[in-house]
């Protein structure tokens, strides 16, 4: 027995009500719902919408749709850091090992033969800083305004919230470990350069994929 458009409009309006404002999530909550109702009235027709309804809702458990919420908001974030450290990783593989290797090169080399370890380091760790406020910045209003609609946008923020942790413990904690020692030494100095141009072109290149897929399969762009 399928259910008519009043009733999947009902679902739809009873998930807003539950505090469910993401679209995505919606979607998937009601598609759960009409296949679950439907496959109920299928096998016993005497039974009323309503009744069918309020059961299904019932095994959603004490927390409701609170519950998947939570569990697929940590199901975002657990990808969204499984993206990183596999884009992270792709970098110490060919071809992309290449860049890797002459980047830190580059930056050891200029730092080792010249007495600017301290401007260089802190001279491209704010270019990089940069780049990444301006990507944030050029795209600000279009995040905001997807990551209020779609859950699945919530993983972008995550990545970001975490970034800006890594900017914080590897440009500027350095300064408060053993009074700067850690800023006179070139090699270690150029290995967290290498890695803070990784990061800032991973989340670049990932900013991107969200945008292709929420183009694809939303019609909107991040």
């Amino acid at each position: 027995m399928k259910l008519n458009e009043s009733q999947i409009q009902e679902l739809n309006s009873f998930t807003k009500k539950k505090g469910i404002e993401y679209i995505d999530l919606q979607d998937e909550l009601v598609d759960h719902l009409v296949c679950a109702i439907e496959d109920e009235l299928s096998k016993d027709p005497t039974l009323t919408f309503e009744k069918v309804f309020l059961v299904e809702y019932k095994k959603f458990g004490v927390f409701g749709f609170d519950g998947v919420l939570m569990e697929r908001t940590s199901q975002l974030e657990k990808k969204a850091l499984r993206m990183f450290f596999s884009d992270l990783l792709s970098f110490f593989k060919i071809p992309k090992i290449f860049f890797t290797i002459c980047l830190f090169i580059s930056l050891y080399y200029l730092m080792s033969f010249s007495n600017l370890v301290e401007i260089v380091y802190y001279g491209v760790g704010l270019a990089a800083l940069t780049l990444m406020l301006y990507n944030l910045f050029v795209r600000f209003k279009n995040i905001k305004e997807t990551s209020r609609k779609y859950l699945v946008a919530h993983q972008y923020h995550f990545l970001t919230r975490s970034i800006g942790s890594f900017f914080y413990w590897i440009v500027v904690c350095p300064i408060f470990i053993r009074d700067g020692a850690l800023l006179e030494n070139p090699l270690i100095c150029s290995i967290i350069l290498t890695f803070i141009v990784l990061v800032v072109l991973i989340a670049k290149e990932q900013l991107e994929n969200l945008e292709t897929y929420m183009e694809e399969n939303y019609s909107v762009s991040a």
